[in-house]
């Protein structure tokens, strides 16, 4: 059996969105390494039957000296480990450790998770980013896309590698990610539990009481960065205080990269911020609506979740977000980077009474079901890993 390597950025999204990937292999019987720079979720990646390489990543900036130094850490880690297979996770591990592979001459397959803010912008930036790609994937055995407009770009932009293969995001473990699901446990984080009195006291998206009865929760989940719209749902969460008042609450769950929790802090009130929870399976059951105001996206786990617990979805029409979500059947779209289309959104949202609602997130569950099970995904990697094999 193969010795495979992975290079990714980040332990949390990697174990929480591609852990089956993982068990699949080593019950196959390969042995897996994994190249993380940091250890948030370095045990669990352990205990599945991984050995866990810290490799320092900067992952937003750009410094040269600094990317120089991930290209040298890869080629030692490369030259050490001598693996059959490398595969590689979002931009600096599908750039950087694709030319290490190809220097030492190692297979290696990319994933293209989204294009990030380098595409968005003209000029060098881009022109750069656009050059590294090139060089990273000619030599690639396979590229994976999770949307067809990244595809696309990259064809338009000259970017092209050996072969391709168009799978659905991550897709979602639609067993774990169940609204039928034990999650009662899943965590004793403070927090939490006005969350979990609200859902058990029938006042989340299952309710059958009309919806005037109780407050609509709006749930935001991911980093708290511009990019990922963050001035916009601050923006609209006070135009919809102020209309609707108590009638309406709002909710930040992930970490902060921009600053925004002090933000939010200057404004009592007006949303609560949860910095981090390993589980967010009853986040997502209280939720009436998950808002997702991102600019850019590969393919958005958190709507995959979200949609796949039976919560309907508020989103930006943007590719990697209009794909999951089918607009006024599992939830409504609005126009990204605009606070005025997203306040619209929500208000639309709080005109449907509870029965609109729950058919809403019934139709969600059934669309993850039918084309986002990540068994589906994880196939997708295995038949290209053994053929390559």
């Amino acid at each position: 059996m193969a010795n495979i390597l992975i290079l990714a950025n980040d332990s949390s999204g990697f174990y929480l969105f591609r852990k089956e990937l993982l068990i699949e292999l080593i019950r196959l019987g390969h042995s897996v390494r994994i190249s993380i720079p940091d250890d948030r979720y370095a045990g669990e990646l352990s205990d599945l039957g991984t050995d866990i390489i810290k490799t320092d990543i900067d992952r937003r900036g750009i410094n040269p000296v600094k990317d120089i130094k991930l290209i040298s850490s890869y080629l030692k880690l490369l030259k050490s480990l001598r693996p059959d297979l490398v595969l590689t996770y979002t931009i600096k591990p599908n750039v950087y450790g694709a030319i290490a592979s190809s220097i030492r001459g190692i297979p290696y397959m990319s994933t293209i998770t989204g294009l990030g803010t380098a595409f968005e912008r003209r000029g060098i930036v881009r022109n750069v980013a656009v050059s590294l790609y090139k060089i990273a994937c000619r030599k690639a055995s396979c590229v994976f896309f999770q949307n067809s407009s990244n595809m696309e770009i990259f064809n338009q932009a000259g970017i092209k590698a050996p072969k391709t293969v168009l799978v659905s995001g991550s897709g979602v473990n639609t067993d774990f990610f169940s609204p039928d699901a034990d999650y009662a446990n899943d965590t004793d984080h403070s927090k939490l539990n006005n969350i979990a009195d609200k859902y058990d006291s029938g006042s989340g998206h299952e309710e059958n009481a009309d919806s005037t009865c109780s407050a609509t929760s709006f749930v935001y989940v991911g980093r708290l960065m511009r990019e990922k719209g963050m001035d916009e749902f601050l923006e609209a969460a006070g135009r919809m205080k102020d209309k609707y008042g108590d009638k309406v609450s709002f909710l930040a769950v992930g970490y902060d990269d921009d600053n925004y929790a002090e933000k939010i802090t200057s404004k009592p009130g007006l949303i609560e911020h949860l910095p981090f929870t390993k589980n967010v399976r009853a986040i997502y059951a209280a939720a009436d609506a998950l808002v997702q105001p991102s600019y850019h996206e590969g393919m958005s786990n958190t709507i995959m979740e979200a949609a796949s617990m039976a919560t309907p979805v508020l989103c930006s029409d943007i590719p990697g977000c209009r794909e999951l979500v089918d607009d006024s059947v599992t939830g409504f779209y609005f126009k990204p980077a605009d606070s005025a289309s997203l306040t619209a959104a929500m208000e639309r949202f709080m005109e449907m009474d509870a029965d609109a609602r729950a058919k809403m997130g019934t139709a969600a569950r059934a669309k993850m079901l039918a084309e986002f099970d990540r068994r589906n995904v994880v196939k997708s990697y295995i038949d290209e890993i053994m053929s390559l094999l």
